[in-house]
């Protein structure tokens, strides 16, 4: 069997994940686009990709977004924000096209996860994440760890990641969604962000999902 390479190579830890890679596409296992044709880019014969409409054709609305990324023969989609999107309508069109809605973003950057006076607002984001996944039909959401925190250490900063997801554990696990902790690319567009090596994230990872 070839290997299944993803933007977002993660690796599967109950309902945590680790990303390694940080690129705008994520594979799909099958192919449900009902407009696939092996002439376009995204209708590739092994590795299927969802587009990030949030970086691709910025300019168009987002509707258009989606009819471009079923165009060029891509099976989904994923994107970021969700409270500046009519989402049924989203649900609506993709599902017209066949395409598969993969991820969002459940928690962003600020306020910070690596900071335990932002716990309590997480765990409400997360609430409001699985029901928002269960509309879109969506398995899983990205969680970012937050950036560095005046007067911590990164291992603090670190151990506050871990505590926070502990607290979502229950819940996401009865929803059955996955929720991707993303590294950030500290040396070219995120300097300055407390998680930002793959090896550190399995660590803490590891100390949430059974063996």
């Amino acid at each position: 069997m070839k290997p299944n390479h993803s933007r977002r190579n993660f690796i599967r830890t109950g309902s945590l994940a680790v990303i390694a890679s940080s690129f705008p596409m994520l594979s799909l296992t099958k192919p449900t686009n009902k407009m696939t044709n092996k002439k376009k880019p995204g209708s590739t014969p092994n590795t299927k990709f969802a587009v990030n409409i949030e970086i691709w054709w910025k300019n168009l609305p987002v509707i258009e977004r989606i009819e471009k990324t079923a165009e060029l023969g891509f099976s989904g989609i994923e994107f970021w924000t969700t409270d500046d999107k009519d989402l049924e309508a989203m649900v609506k069109r993709c599902k017209e096209l066949g395409l598969t809605i993969c991820q969002f973003t459940a928690w962003g950057f600020k306020p910070g996860m690596n900071n335990p006076g932002n716990h309590k607002l997480f765990e409400e984001k997360i609430k409001e994440a699985i029901k928002i996944a269960k509309l879109l039909n969506c398995k899983k959401a990205t969680v970012v760890g937050g950036d560095d925190q005046e007067g911590m250490t990164q291992k603090e900063m670190h151990a506050n990641i871990t505590t926070a997801l502990k607290r979502v554990k229950p819940l996401v696990e009865k929803a059955g969604l996955m929720l991707i902790l993303e590294p950030m690319n500290i040396r070219v567009d995120h300097k300055g962000h407390s998680l930002y090596e793959t090896n550190l994230q399995l660590k803490y990872v590891k100390k949430l999902t059974p063996q």
